[in-house]
């Protein structure tokens, strides 16, 4: 049981990252930018395409999925976000949900309705007493 809180909170800090970019892009632009999630997802499926389909290492796997994302980003950025610069935030709600959920239904599209799972990119964990945590979840969390 102890092992599985210590996953969920894990778990939890990586969804405490995305919520504070959200936070950050509403605070420093005005716009809720539900798209966010998407530029997330958007970044995972591209690190699983370079790792498992191009059999890439997983910091060029990163890197790859880095440079995709930003593209993508300024694309919702200039057509969809720039517009509603201004307009009630009623506006700004609909359109980026509306293009996450065309993102997301594009992914499904091309990657299937299925999690996708990637493997432990450093290979060793910290064991503490009975409990066993992979290194690349706590370094995560930093």
């Amino acid at each position: 049981m102890l092992q599985s809180i210590l996953f969920g909170l894990t778990i939890g800090g990586i969804l405490y990252i995305i919520a504070i970019g959200l936070s950050l892009t509403f605070g420093a632009m005005g716009i809720v930018n539900f798209a966010h999630g998407l530029i997330y997802a958007i970044g995972a499926y591209i690190l699983y395409t370079g790792l498992s389909w191009l059999g890439l290492n997983f910091i060029l796997g990163a890197l790859l999925a880095v440079m995709v994302s930003i593209p993508i980003s300024y694309v919702i950025e200039r057509f969809v976000i720039r517009k509603l610069y201004g307009q009630s935030i009623d506006y700004a709600i609909i359109a980026t949900y509306a293009v996450l959920l065309i993102g997301v239904d594009a992914i499904k599209w091309i990657y299937g309705p299925n999690p996708l799972p990637i493997g432990d990119p450093i290979g060793k964990s910290i064991k503490f007493l009975s409990l066993e945590m992979p290194l690349y979840r706590l370094i995560s969390l930093r």
